[in-house]
């Protein structure tokens, strides 16, 4: 049985990891946005900026509380296994960047 005080950092790195692979398509979106030529001023309100960056924010939202739940497993199948913040952080993203190509 996994002793909770050891493996809770194992945990907050595997979650670090599961946030990487949430927050880097959106990023990578964004930034491949902003070399595109731009295109035509419309008039468009805060309100309607927030929403449009809302939608866009939320499916990562729901992926990465998903995978926040499961990294429990991860951690409870592979914790002993997992000696560094580096592989916890791994072990993460790995999981995520998974789950993303399945979906």
């Amino acid at each position: 049985m996994p002793n909770l005080g050891v493996d809770l950092w194992k945990y907050g790195f595997c979650i670090l990891g599961i946030v990487i692979s949430v927050l880097l398509p959106p990023l990578w979106a964004f930034v491949k946005s902003s070399f595109a030529p731009p295109q035509p001023a419309g008039a468009k309100g805060l309100g309607a900026i927030i929403m449009s960056f809302w939608t866009l924010l939320l499916p990562y939202l729901a992926l990465g509380a998903a995978s926040a739940l499961t990294s429990i497993l991860i951690i409870a199948v592979a914790g002993p296994k997992i000696e560094t913040a580096a592989a916890a952080v791994l072990a993460g993203y790995a999981w995520d960047s998974t789950l993303q190509k399945l979906k």
